[in-house]
């Protein structure tokens, strides 16, 4: 034997729609996270791509790492579009455009962090204070001045304000 139990609808259904609807709405709200993210980051890494390829005109050589990249970002605009009627398609376009894109700002990434590292400050480079001297504060009161090094020595900063 089987218990049936027939529920009416009354008002109780127009708050599980509404939860429905409002639901429904969240959902075609984040349906376009990608295509935003998609968009934004093939127009900003094109534009930057484009802003370098243009300096060829000045005499700069070509790097063919830029026009990969610069191929890459048209193809993160495509995934933008594709990615309004078919996300999971757009999303394999989109991976295959951001390793395209990389293929550029990997290396670069790497150069300047490589650069940063190898680079020494003042104070620790070879010989700046060979002579035993002392570093002397700068003084309060003055309005311009400037640190040199002339070789190896770190000369105080020097006051442009008063005759001397």
């Amino acid at each position: 034997m089987m218990l049936q139990i027939d529920v009416e609808h009354d008002e109780d259904d127009a708050g599980v729609s509404s939860c429905e609807e409002s639901r429904e709405v969240r959902i075609k709200e984040f349906s376009m996270l990608p295509f935003i993210i998609y968009f934004v980051t093939g127009v900003v890494t094109g534009f930057h791509l484009y802003t370098l390829l243009s300096l060829v005109v000045y005499g700069v050589p070509l790097n063919p790492l830029e026009l990969i990249a610069l191929l890459g970002s048209l193809c993160l605009l495509i995934a933008a579009y594709v990615s309004l009627f078919r996300p999971r398609a757009a999303a394999h376009l989109a991976l295959i455009a951001l390793l395209a894109i990389w293929c550029f700002y990997g290396p670069a990434i790497a150069r300047i962090v490589r650069n940063k590292l190898a680079q020494s400050t003042v104070i620790s480079s070879e010989n700046v204070l060979a002579d035993n001297s002392t570093l002397r504060p700068l003084p309060s009161t003055a309005t311009s001045f400037s640190v040199t090094t002339i070789q190896g020595r770190l000369l105080s900063p020097v006051n442009r304000v008063g005759p001397e």
